[in-house]
């Protein structure tokens, strides 16, 4: 019960970090993203993804989206369990279009388990709710 407990106290307190870090800069929501996709929050993984207008009204679309994303991040929270859990999460400074529209963020992952250090460079776009995870569709 106690471990339960904990969990879902971490989940919150996961939650309640990314909806204050929410669209603040291009490298924090980068970071919450990666973090998102590797302790295996699915719905944070989604909430970060932007979306055309016309994208976000196609629900067989979002399904589709939904499903693949669930399994992309089951499959990278296996990696990190299996890696003793992640040690440490670092964006880099964004790099950011001539119009300031677009960021690219590389992001850095350690593992406790593992001299191997996971890196991906995320795409970002900002929006009027602030910065996005910007997927090439």
């Amino acid at each position: 019960m106690k471990k339960l407990i904990s969990l879902l106290t971490t989940l919150m307190l996961i939650f309640v970090i990314t909806a204050c870090n929410k669209g603040s800069t291009p490298e924090a929501v980068a970071k919450d993203w990666v973090e998102a996709i590797y302790s295996g929050n699915e719905k944070t993984v989604v909430s970060l993804i932007y979306f055309e207008e016309e994208e976000k009204k196609d629900k067989e679309l979002q399904k589709i989206f939904s499903g693949k994303m669930k399994k992309l991040v089951e499959q990278t929270a296996k990696l990190a369990k299996q890696n003793g859990g992640i040690k440490k999460i670092d964006a880099e400074k964004a790099r950011l279009s001539n119009d300031k529209q677009y960021a690219t963020v590389k992001v850095n992952v350690s593992f406790n388990n593992s001299q191997e250090i996971d890196s991906a460079d995320i795409q970002l776009k900002k929006t009027k709710k602030g910065w996005m995870i910007y997927l090439d569709k």
